[in-house]
């Protein structure tokens, strides 16, 4: 999935709603108000603070699952050492934890 992709596919998770116009503009709104085109939603691929955001919205039943899913995008199968496993997935960016998040809650699209 593309950056744009991925910061819209979050953002709806994020209760954000996407309107398109007759004339192919699209907005987003939030709780009501008029939050901009898809350029004012966060960057979830490339901004970890988003993402932590974002994380909040799992359920405590997905959690396993989010755990497994970013564990396949950072950790090399060689790599056995839980002390570097966990270094890396603490490490993991911001692309890794959307990708690992879409594809949590079904969402991913390759």
């Amino acid at each position: 999935m593309s950056d744009e992709e991925i910061k819209i596919a979050i953002a709806e998770t994020q209760h954000f709603t996407k309107v398109e116009e007759s004339n192919g503009a699209v907005y987003f709104f939030r709780d009501g108000a008029f939050r901009g085109e898809a350029d004012a939603l966060p960057d979830y691929a490339n901004d970890r603070n988003a993402m932590a955001e974002a994380e909040n919205a799992l359920f405590p039943d997905q959690w396993e699952r989010y755990g497994r899913e970013l564990e396949k995008l950072v950790v090399s199968e060689e790599e056995t050492a839980w002390a570097i496993i966990k270094f890396q997935l603490i490490h993991a960016t911001a692309r890794q934890r959307a990708e690992a998040f879409l594809r949590t809650i079904g969402k991913w699209k390759e």
